[in-house]
C-alpha cells in the first residue's frame, strides 16, 4: 500500500506534502505523486528530522505516464 495523488487527463494534480520526525517506507509502500495523460503532476516535499529509511523496494517518487510533466520531488 501506499499514499499516492494522481491526475488523469488534463489539468493540474494535488500536492502531497508529509512531515515526521522518522519516515520508513518498506515492503513495497511508496509515497508518490504522478499524471497520466496531458496535466502536470502535483509536486512531493517530504520533511523529515531525523532519517528516512526505504527497504525492501520501497519508493519515494513522482511520476509522469503520456505527455505531461511530472511534480517536483523535495526531500529535506
Amino acid at each position: 500500500g501506499g499514499v499516492v495523488a494522481t491526475l488523469i487527463g488534463q489539468g493540474t494534480g494535488g500536492d502531497l506534502r508529509v512531515a515526521a520526525g522518522n519516515l520508513t517506507v518498506r515492503e513495497s509502500s511508496f509515497l508518490t505523486t504522478s499524471v497520466v495523460g496531458q496535466g502536470q503532476g502535483g509536486n512531493l516535499a517530504v520533511q523529515v528530522d531525523g532519517a528516512i529509511q526505504l527497504d525492501q523496494r520501497g519508493t519515494i517518487s513522482t511520476a509522469a505516464f503520456g505527455a505531461g510533466r511530472g511534480g517536483d520531488l523535495a526531500i529535506a
